[in-house]
């Protein structure tokens, strides 16, 4: 419950949202874009009732630049999370409050939240591209479970 509340108060009072960055992606393919603000993501996340995709990552982390790299070049994968997610990256040197909330103690550590800011789940680590969809598709599941518990089930 209480890191929900601070991911609410945190979203509510970071700085000016940055509409986005985008990532690699092959020449002519559409790019994936990542919210670098958690507000912005929130916002986002609750307009178009998705989860959010929280990647945590620094400059310094080579397994963070190369799991963005390879998801924002395979068009299927890019495509699925853009259609899917509100896709975020959040710089683990920068947002240190958030990361020690969020228990990230590793790089890329990936989180996948509903937009009530509910944790759905999380991974510490690089993966794959067909690990790393198999992931966020064990993420919408459990995501439809909650709702169709809940009773909100959209049609």
């Amino acid at each position: 419950m209480q890191r929900r509340q601070f991911l609410r108060q945190a979203a509510a009072l970071s700085g000016l949202a940055w509409v986005g960055s985008p990532v690699w992606g092959a020449t002519g393919a559409a790019k994936l874009t990542w919210q670098t603000d958690l507000r912005e993501a929130h916002t986002l996340a609750v307009e178009q009732d998705r989860p959010i995709l929280l990647v945590f990552s620094a400059k310094w982390c080579t397994y963070c630049h190369k799991l963005l790299r390879e998801v924002g070049a395979d068009k299927k994968l890019a495509a699925f999370v853009s259609a899917n997610f509100v896709p975020t990256q959040l710089d683990f040197d920068k947002e240190k409050r958030i990361a020690e909330v969020l228990d990230v103690e590793s790089l890329p550590t990936t989180l996948l939240l509903t937009p009530k800011v509910d944790l759905l789940q999380r991974k510490a680590g690089y993966m794959k591209p067909d690990v790393f969809r198999k992931w966020l598709d064990e993420g919408l599941a459990k995501q439809a479970e909650i709702r169709q518990v809940n009773g909100t089930l959209a049609p």
